[in-house]
């Protein structure tokens, strides 16, 4: 699996173990992502695993997510980048300021990646 910016997965960020994951699920923006997620591919909640969760950088405020003919602040955004996936099929998800989560399907790579939280 690869970041969006084409990095391993395993060399940006250890593996997601069963405790972060019960962590990460209980937070109501992951919830609600992950409820969109469910409704959009039509699958049950419970087939849908958290495969990359980072704080980031993006480098302007599309938060990742630039719309064509759409302009963006120029300015570097605190944010987060959230990927769920089902049965080895991926989806982005974008927040910037620690707002919700927003379903990316053209995603760019943020400029810096971090743990979401590291005590966990």
């Amino acid at each position: 699996m690869r970041t969006p910016d084409g990095q391993p997965v395993a060399s940006t960020a250890s593996p997601n173990t069963p405790e972060t994951e019960a962590a990460e699920m209980n937070d109501e923006r992951v919830q609600a992502a992950v409820a969109d997620l469910g409704s959009r591919w039509d699958v049950s909640q419970e087939e849908i695993q958290i495969a990359y969760h980072r704080s980031v950088t993006w480098s302007d405020g599309s938060a990742g997510c630039p719309k064509p003919g759409e302009v963006y602040t120029q300015a570097l955004m605190p944010g987060e980048l959230l990927i769920l996936s089902v049965d080895g099929e991926q989806a982005n998800y974008h927040s910037a300021n620690g707002g919700n989560f927003a379903y990316c399907d053209s995603p760019t790579p943020p400029s810096k990646i971090e743990p979401v939280n590291p005590d966990i």
